[in-house]
């Protein structure tokens, strides 16, 4: 009997042992899947500042001779965009 318990222990001991690496495994992998999106959410933020820069530098842009000498020849129909 007390053999029995004792083999009942071990296995128990062992179950636990291969949950509790599973379980740390899992963790680490959502610890890197976090960090992952974390570097993601930083790119996209990057690459909407620049194109935000982008669009407002070209926005500030005046019109140039080319687009006043369209406008005269067409009697101000065309748009030039400034």
């Amino acid at each position: 009997m007390i053999a029995s318990l004792q083999a009942l222990i071990a296995r128990e001991q062992e179950q636990d042992g291969r949950e509790r690496t599973a379980w740390e495994r899992a963790l680490e992998l959502e610890r890197q899947a976090t960090g992952l999106a974390q570097r993601e959410m930083a790119l996209e933020r990057e690459r909407a500042e620049f194109y935000e820069s982008a669009y407002k530098l070209l926005m500030k842009k005046k019109p140039g001779v080319g687009c006043w000498l369209k406008r005269i020849f067409t009697l101000g129909i065309a748009r030039c965009g400034g």
